[in-house]
């Protein structure tokens, strides 16, 4: 009996050993879940954060160039033909090119600021303003042959943002 009872211990303590290692397994177990899992949170949480910090940024940029497109809209006459004259001479790259003015700028880009540009290129390029229907609502589409290059403001504010979006990041977002 005693030799029964000494059995009986000695396998009551092995379990014991046995059921305290598991214990604290499933513990340690448990507690790195828990560490992957507030792991996963905390970088949710800095993701979604990064997020709308990078969405305010380009709510931010898509205003700087909007207000950019409007000072364009805004420019006086002068200004405006200025800008117009620079953007057809720079464009001309045949002997011949086309000017179809888009709706909203009729009056603003007319045959006297054609002949001005005419004059400025001398033969490097003769431009004609042709009175057609340009799919545009404003500024004015190039065409030289086959080829038709958009200067609608849109656009214009378009390849101005491409170019100088960099830059623009770098000092809006130090």
């Amino acid at each position: 009996i005693v030799k029964a009872e000494n059995e009986v211990e000695g396998i009551i303590s092995r379990a014991q050993e046995e059921a305290e290692r598991l214990h604290e397994r499933m513990i340690e177990e448990g507690g790195e879940k828990a560490e992957k899992a507030k792991a996963r949170i905390i970088t949710m949480i800095i993701l979604e954060g990064k997020k709308a910090v990078l969405g305010e940024k380009q709510k931010i940029l898509n205003e700087v160039y909007a207000k950019v497109e409007e000072r364009i809209r805004g420019l006086d006459d002068r200004g405006f033909k200025s800008l117009m004259k620079r953007l057809i001479m720079d464009g001309c790259r045949e002997k011949e090119a086309e000017v179809i003015v888009g709706e909203g700028d009729k009056k603003r880009i007319d045959g006297k600021l054609v002949e001005e540009v005419n004059k400025a290129l001398g033969k490097k390029c003769d431009v004609k303003l042709v009175d057609g229907k340009a799919r545009i609502p404003d500024g004015f589409i190039l065409r030289y042959g086959k080829m038709e290059v958009d200067n609608s403001l849109g656009s214009i504010v378009r390849s101005l943002k491409e170019e100088t979006i960099d830059d623009v990041v770098k000092k809006l977002f130090r």
